[in-house]
């Protein structure tokens, strides 16, 4: 499950393409490359947050932003945005750029292209990527974060989200 095994583009620090190479060799080797994540919003202001899936290769059981995805090597990051979003929640909403974000962990080493979009209910939650999601108001998201159990990526997102809203 996921996408180890597909070819990414590896980047530099300008957002450039350096090389291509499959995602297991970017998660062995380390190398910087692209991955978009959104918030999906509520009219109340709470974010609709997905604990991923055990069967995951990373980050299994973990909570993580409304949608998380490797940008594929012929799409842009809203294209990937726009995919994503459908397979993942079953929503088809505009899409806001919030700016780009670096993750960089163990596991990871992205170049995060962080939106938010608008959506009061989510359809269709694809249970091959997620275990469950809720929406939840700021103070349920620190307390979240606090526990430990959320990916950087969620923490980086609504970290910028926080600042330009």
């Amino acid at each position: 499950m996921g996408d180890f095994g597909i070819d990414l583009h590896v980047i530099n620090e300008a957002d450039d393409v350096i090389d291509t190479l499959s995602s297991e060799q970017i998660h062995k080797t380390g190398k910087l490359h692209r991955a978009m994540h959104t918030l999906v919003i509520n009219d109340k202001g709470d974010i609709f947050v997905r604990k991923r899936s055990y069967q995951m290769e990373l980050y299994p059981g973990v909570w993580t932003s409304s949608v998380g995805e490797h940008v594929f090597l012929d799409e842009s990051y809203t294209d990937t945005d726009k995919r994503a979003l459908k397979e993942f929640l079953g929503l088809e909403t505009p899409l806001e750029f919030l700016g780009k974000i670096r993750v960089h962990d163990k596991i990871e080493n992205e170049l995060v292209a962080v939106f938010k979009t608008h959506a009061n209910a989510v359809p269709d939650l694809n249970t091959e990527h997620s275990e469950e999601g809720h929406y939840l108001c700021e103070d349920k998201l620190n307390d979240l974060l606090d526990s430990g159990t959320t990916t950087p990526h969620l923490a980086a997102a609504l970290k910028l989200y926080l600042n330009v809203r």
